[in-house]
């Protein structure tokens, strides 16, 4: 068998770039399977929903085991504004048939009122 430096520099590099390939991926298998700590499929902490106030400033809603924290971030200090607010749960919407009408938010507002009762083009 040749020996490696007895190889053309062409055929050197190849069986050096593969050698390190190799390497590099060995490492990453090691890493996920023995060092990496497996995460279960349901986090605990969920960004709810945020605002943006002032600029820079945001203000969050956090949930972490089913209690919601309110939580002002981005200035100099964070600033936890309320904590250990109850989440709201789901309800599920009953099925509305064919039949059902929806109320108007709007129906009774005089600016609605007078649009409708001005006169259309052309009548």
């Amino acid at each position: 068998m040749a020996r490696f430096a007895d190889m053309p520099i062409p055929v050197q590099f190849f069986l050096a770039f593969v050698t390190i390939l190799g390497l590099m991926g060995a490492t990453q298998w090691a890493w996920l399977r023995f060092a990496a700590t497996p995460r279960s499929s349901q986090s605990r902490l969920t960004v709810i929903d945020y605002a943006s106030v002032r600029g820079r400033r945001r203000l969050v809603l956090v949930r972490r085991d089913n209690v919601e924290h309110l939580v002002l971030i981005g200035g100099a200090t964070d600033v936890v504004v309320e904590s250990n607010i109850a989440a709201a749960t789901m309800q599920p919407v009953a099925m509305l048939d064919q039949t059902t009408k929806i109320p108007n938010p709007y129906s009774d507002d005089p600016r609605r009122r007078a649009v409708r009762q001005l006169p259309r083009y052309g009548d």
